[in-house]
């Protein structure tokens, strides 16, 4: 008697749980190579998102999600990271010296030019490669003592 194959809908779900870790394909449960779901099952398998724990990579960004089977995660901007508007206000008014406000009047800073920033003195290479050598005959050439000095005190 032939097996009937997995309707759409069975297929998405299983994929589903597939991309969340719920669901582990046994011996003869994955689909032939060259069908639909194969190539699903290899986009997850390709997914950032796929065995990966955290939803947010160490600058506080979120980690996208290419198969369309991971559960989307909103953004929330507290989570964010230090890059977050959120947190950029706290910081900026929680190191804001406490002054009382005045009115004074703005002058304008002087703005310095791209090439006044990029005239750096420069160091040739043979500059920094003029360091003087040592060799390993020179660093090996210590006084060498015999065992019976050593035991003689």
């Amino acid at each position: 008697m032939p097996k009937i194959g997995l309707s759409n809908t069975q297929w998405v779900e299983r994929l589903k749980q597939y991309a969340r870790g719920k669901y582990s394909f046994g011996r003869g449960e994955r689909p032939p190579k060259e069908s639909r779901w194969a190539i699903e099952i290899d986009k997850i398998e390709k997914c950032p998102k796929q065995g990966n724990l955290a939803n947010y990579d160490p600058f506080g960004r979120m980690i996208p999600c290419t198969c369309r089977y991971h559960p989307q995660i909103k953004k929330c901007p507290a989570l964010a990271g230090p890059t977050s508007q959120a947190h950029l206000t706290s910081i900026s008014a929680a190191t804001q010296p406490q002054v009382p406000s005045t009115p004074t009047t703005t002058t304008a800073t002087p703005q310095a030019s791209l090439t006044e920033l990029t005239a750096t003195p420069q160091v040739s290479l043979t500059e920094l490669t003029a360091i003087p050598q040592v060799s390993l005959t020179e660093l090996t050439a210590t006084p060498q003592v015999s065992l019976t000095e050593l035991t003689a005190t």
